[in-house]
């Protein structure tokens, strides 16, 4: 009887010690994702301002960069070069951060779109590097 009443003890330990683990909160993933198709709500109709030049100035610009290149890395496909893109896309793209984002007016929108194009080659330019490695690796572990 001493045996079976450690034993049922015992099994209340580990029932509860599964239950605490169970009812950890899940940890946060990476900030990026939540701006994939939704963007954060502090995002939505920010203000962007530009300068003379036509650069983006101000406390959020890195924002507005980082949102410019999640958007573009998740609508506009791989290509040799951004001149290949649709014009449609382009344009679609354009809504999409004029949508999200306050721009004054459509003056901008050939700056905007150059961010966009830095955003696209750093992207690609990382892509490929990735592949490279792994290509090399390949060839070097394929037997002949």
């Amino acid at each position: 009887m001493q045996h079976h009443n450690r034993l049922q003890s015992n099994m209340s330990f580990f029932t509860t010690v599964r239950r605490n683990t169970i009812s950890r909160p899940q940890r946060k993933g990476r900030s990026v994702s939540l701006i994939k198709d939704k963007p954060k709500p502090k995002l939505v109709h920010l203000q962007i301002e530009f300068d003379e030049l036509g650069q983006t100035i101000g406390n959020i610009r890195f924002e507005f960069t980082t949102y410019c290149g999640v958007t573009v890395r998740t609508r506009i496909s791989i290509l040799k070069q951004w001149n290949e893109v649709p014009q449609p896309e382009i344009d679609e793209l354009w809504l999409n951060i004029k949508t999200h984002w306050n721009i004054p007016n459509d003056d901008y929108k050939a700056q905007v779109l150059k961010v966009c194009n830095q955003q696209w080659r750093s992207y690609k330019s990382k892509l490929v590097k990735f592949m490279d490695k792994r290509i090399d690796s390949l060839e070097k572990y394929t037997p002949a």
